[in-house]
């Protein structure tokens, strides 16, 4: 743990820890113990983390889903410059740079004991025990000489060198958040591993991990249960970038724990903070707005396995602000819906930000059967340059706008209402949404009230579904074929207002 303040001293020999090892046990006994990375077998949790290619990797996960372990397993293959057969992730390049280590990894969480009793255990081992030095994930046979360590704070490792597998040398230092962004200051590195959450105090930190980055094309991998909300550190991973990258693990990921244990488990935490301990979901105020389980509400149904005699209802979200910077997203969200069960399957859902509505009419054109399209409310409004009503400016880009904005069965469109609506269709297996639908998944999940209110802050594709699913009595079975390429019949009359859909 480097700081002026802190002094130093040498932890035990793994030259002596080896030898005594090496009488101790037999050769599969060793292997065992101290190599047992050669053991791992990633949950499929774990193999999406170890399978990310960006360079920032935030792995927000359950308790207790095997997230610290992942990680270890990964920064270890990194360091030893060694990777198993059913890897498919990134690899290190050394860097260009003229160094002592050809790898430089360090690794981090909130406090000095828990950086000792988590990370570094799964590291390097107890050091409490005798020969608990390399009974982590990185082999003893690859540790050099005796870790250095922080005086002051027992067992604390401050600075341990590797054996990497081509015979050069590699460094792993252990910190803390509480030395604040100073101690993150100075060397090139090439792999971070930041365990738990940022506290709000220190968000500063991340950007000095990344400046230590900037040579290395080096890597940040963050793992965390978001207990402490969207922070700056969450909120970075919000917005589409090429070189982020969000994995999700959840309760179900953990096959390390009987099935009939997780259910145990799910039953345990208080409604407020069961999304969040299970699913990896952002912590909101008085708690989620929607209580679900992912692996009950999804679907893996692609739109050609759909009956044929099954309807159609796409929904949107209105943007407002056109291309400007403070313009909220487009959202977009089609279901397909099992009239005959009353199950309705979410099949496409997305948001776009930065476009008109030409460039909306056209992906969903593009990309979608031709079917009812429900709107919301606000599309009553009029533009202030010619007074055609935004329902009306979809409609003439050819969308098969329903000719009034969505309600409920028995009139209105209160929020709650349709939330209600919606949790119970989660809650009876009535809504299913495809596996792949990202965006609306994260919505879902961050949904949340505060002082008795749901926040509405990045709700686009909810929103989006929230209408379809108002007006989901108007669904209607596809017309053969889709927009895109095709000549498409109109869904109104020549010359008349009539909307054969819904009789008015």
């Amino acid at each position: 743990m480097t700081g002026s303040s802190v002094e130093f001293e040498e932890g035990p020999d793994a030259n002596d820890v080896r030898r005594h090892a090496k009488k101790l046990y037999t050769a599969s006994e060793y292997d065992r113990l101290y190599r047992k990375i050669l053991y791992y077998a990633p949950n499929p949790g774990q193999l999406r983390f170890h399978n990310a290619q960006a360079s920032e990797v935030q792995l927000l996960a359950n308790n207790q889903g095997g997230k610290s372990v992942g990680a270890a397993a990964q920064i270890t293959w990194d360091l030893l410059g060694w990777y198993p057969s059913f890897y498919e992730g990134r690899r290190h390049k050394v860097p260009s740079i003229i160094r002592p280590n050809e790898c430089v990894a360090w690794v981090a969480s909130t406090t000095s004991e828990m950086t000792r009793d988590i990370n570094q255990a799964k590291l390097l081992g107890d050091l409490t025990q005798r020969n608990g030095l390399g009974t982590g994930m990185i082999p003893l046979d690859h540790i050099v000489g005796k870790p250095l360590m922080a005086r002051g704070i027992s067992t604390f490792v401050d600075m341990v060198s590797i054996s990497r597998m081509n015979g050069k040398n590699a460094s792993l230092s252990f910190k803390t958040y509480q030395q604040g962004r100073q101690s993150f200051q100075g060397d090139a590195v090439d792999f971070v591993w930041l365990d738990e959450q940022l506290p709000r105090e220190h968000q500063d930190i991340y950007g000095e991990v990344l400046a230590r980055l900037s040579t290395t094309a080096g890597r940040i991998y963050a793992t965390l249960t978001p207990v402490l909300g969207r922070t700056d550190q969450r909120k970075r991973f919000e917005e589409p970038h090429p070189d982020r990258e969000i994995v999700r693990m959840t309760i179900d990921d953990a096959t390390h724990i009987p099935a009939e244990e997780r259910e145990k488990i799910k039953s345990r935490y208080p409604e407020a903070e069961r999304m969040t301990r299970l699913y990896g979901v952002d912590a909101q105020g008085e708690g989620a707005a929607l209580n679900f389980n992912e692996a009950d509400c999804s679907h893996t149904l692609r739109l050609d396995q759909i009956p044929h005699h099954w309807c159609f209802i796409a929904g949107l979200d209105f943007s407002h602000a056109g291309l400007s910077q403070s313009a909220h997203p487009f959202g977009y969200c089609l279901i397909a819906w099992d009239r005959d069960a009353d199950v309705a399957y979410v099949v496409d859902a997305w948001k776009i930000r930065g476009a008109l509505p030409a460039s909306h009419a056209e992906r969903i054109k593009a990309n979608t059967v031709l079917c009812p399209v429900a709107w919301p409310h606000d599309g009553t409004r009029q533009s202030l340059s010619d007074g055609v009503t935004i329902a009306n400016m979809y409609r003439k880009l050819g969308l098969q706008m329903r000719s009034q904005h969505a309600t409920h069965k028995d009139g209105g469109y209160s929020f709650e209402a349709s939330l209600l609506d919606i949790q119970n269709r989660l809650s009876s297996g009535r809504l299913k949404i495809a596996k792949h639908l990202h965006d609306l998944w994260s919505e879902m999940r961050n949904l949340h009230r505060e002082n008795g209110l749901i926040v509405k802050v990045d709700d686009d594709v909810f929103s989006a579904l929230r209408v379809a699913i108002m007006d989901l009595r108007y669904a209607r079975p596809r017309y053969d074929g889709a927009f895109g390429g095709q000549e498409r019949r109109s869904g109104i009359a020549r010359g008349s207002d009539f909307d054969p859909w819904s009789g008015r």
